[in-house]
């Protein structure tokens, strides 16, 4: 049922692919799923290996005890019932119960909503990716917003680079 609810949840957020779902799985990337009856309402995942932005062309490869959440989605009927605040913080009760020292998260920062729960869970904003594409030809930046420079350190250190 798990499986069936998911892979439901990923279609009605137009996001489902084959080929990705099982590199997720090969990881050993774990989803998060609140269901309401059977209905799968919000997912998570989280990654101790591999983040890749693909709309920013960005990769990176996380250090041991570092954990990366990523494609969370609530399906519209349920959003503003605080279910991703609590999923986030679920996910890091379980990230501190494993020794996990460090969680990140990206968002789109035009995505109020998620902004606001990312930042109602507890996170802090330590940098901003982006890439701009100029007359045919692409400029990418890396721009930090630092407001933990400790964080902001970490974040260099860490193995990456934009395709």
């Amino acid at each position: 049922m798990t499986d069936c609810a998911l892979r439901s949840a990923v279609q009605e957020s137009q996001a489902w692919d084959e080929l990705e779902m099982k590199r997720r799985q090969e990881l050993g990337d774990v989803c998060y799923l609140v269901f309401v009856g059977e209905r799968c309402v919000h997912y998570s995942w989280i990654t101790q290996r591999q983040r890749n932005i693909t709309e920013i062309g960005f990769e990176a490869t996380l250090k041991d005890k570092n954990y990366w959440i990523y494609d969370c989605y609530t399906t519209p009927t349920y959003r503003g019932h605080s279910i991703y605040p609590h999923v986030l913080t679920r996910i890091l009760e379980d990230v501190q119960n494993k020794e996990g020292e460090r969680v990140w998260i990206d968002v789109r920062d035009s995505n109020y909503s998620s902004v606001k729960g990312i930042a109602k869970a507890g996170f802090i904003d330590v940098a901003l990716l982006e890439k701009k594409i100029l007359f045919s030809s692409i400029v990418l930046l890396r721009h930090k917003s630092i407001l933990n420079p400790p964080l902001g350190k970490l974040l260099d250190q860490m193995p990456c680079h934009f395709n």
